[in-house]
């Protein structure tokens, strides 16, 4: 496996910490076909070892980050497996930034010459196929593009999953963002070092393994509940 093409970044958290984090980082933006399958196969090897030592039937939530996907090839993908699997819109909240809201005025008014706007909203999509083999294909297909955020469940999650979007939604105040069907936490290295242990618990009730693509970072943040990152002693 090719592991060393693949820097793997450990982030220190805060003492009394559920979870173990590291940015897996990625060689290049555009990953190669072979890239994608080798970053795919590292993946599949970090799921497997979390499934054998939580021993918990665990299933896949998966979400797609639209402000992350790679255009025009990711949304022609996502569309032509629409009828599959079956993605609906959602809305991705940072439980430690400014909560989702409108681009106003003011906001183009203090950009600086040659500045891009900052993303204010963060839709996702929910990928709603029952077929669990049907989402992984979707990971498979995604993973590597920049867009892909999934969860590794456990059975209590229809709850937890409910429980985590009242959380989330209750930090909107502007009305256009409240009373979607679905919110989905938004994490990175900063989240995990500021929020509360126990207030990350809480946003990642009923999860057992958190993946994320970053954009920004060019890596993917992994959070697991069990330990896995010496998996990568050999490297």
């Amino acid at each position: 496996m090719q592991k060393s093409l693949f820097l793997l970044d450990s982030i220190q958290l805060p003492e009394g910490s559920a979870f173990e984090a590291v940015w897996l980082c990625l060689p290049s933006k555009g990953l190669e076909e072979d890239e994608r399958h080798a970053l795919g196969q590292i993946v599949y090897e970090i799921e497997e070892h979390v499934r054998q030592k939580s021993q918990l039937p665990l299933t896949h939530e998966v979400y797609v980050q639209m402000t992350q996907i790679e255009r025009p090839a990711g949304p022609l993908l996502l569309s032509k497996n629409s009828s599959r699997w079956m993605p609906s819109p959602g809305v991705g909240v940072w439980p430690d930034k400014e909560p989702p809201r409108s681009i106003t005025a003011r906001d183009f008014q203090v950009l600086l010459p040659g500045e891009k706007i900052a993303e204010f909203s963060h839709q996702v999509q929910r990928l709603n196929t029952r077929d669990e083999q049907m989402r992984i294909e979707a990971i498979d297909t995604l993973l590597g593009r920049g867009p892909v955020l999934f969860m590794l469940v456990s059975g209590e999650w229809v709850t937890a999953g409910r429980h985590i979007s009242a959380r989330l939604e209750s930090r909107i105040t502007e009305e256009s963002f409240r009373g979607h069907p679905f919110y989905v936490p938004l994490l990175d290295e900063k989240s995990l070092k500021t929020l509360p242990p126990e207030e990350l618990s809480g946003y990642l009730e009923g999860v057992t393994l958190y993946l994320r693509e970053d954009s920004a970072r060019q890596a993917i943040l992994i959070i697991s509940r069990i330990p896995f990152s010496a998996l990568f002693d050999d490297v």
